[in-house]
């Protein structure tokens, strides 16, 4: 689904499963057009054009809907797939 998001901040992450194994990565906190707001992981070259620009930034994406259970309750998640910066947006 082609939109446009405001992408807001960009933060690190970084835990240790049940099992010992040690995770880490990005998440973009974004506002969907409704004011919704979503975090979800980034990499590789989504990542990068997100890193180049000054946050915050409007975006148009393609984004993907998955859905993502948390203590039996299903969730309404989405991923980026492409992003393509259109205009930085002035806080003050």
């Amino acid at each position: 689904m082609k939109t446009q998001i405001a992408i807001l901040k960009l933060e690190q992450w970084k835990f240790k499963t049940e099992k010992g194994q040690e995770l880490e990565g990005s998440s973009a906190f974004f506002l969907l057009e409704d004011f919704d707001l979503q975090r979800t992981t980034v990499k590789n070259e989504i990542l990068t054009a997100i890193q180049k620009s000054k946050l915050p930034a409007i975006f148009e994406v393609d984004l993907k809907p998955i859905q993502k259970y948390n203590n039996g309750k299903a969730q309404l998640k989405y991923e980026l797939n492409s992003v393509k910066f259109l205009n930085e947006i002035k806080v003050f």
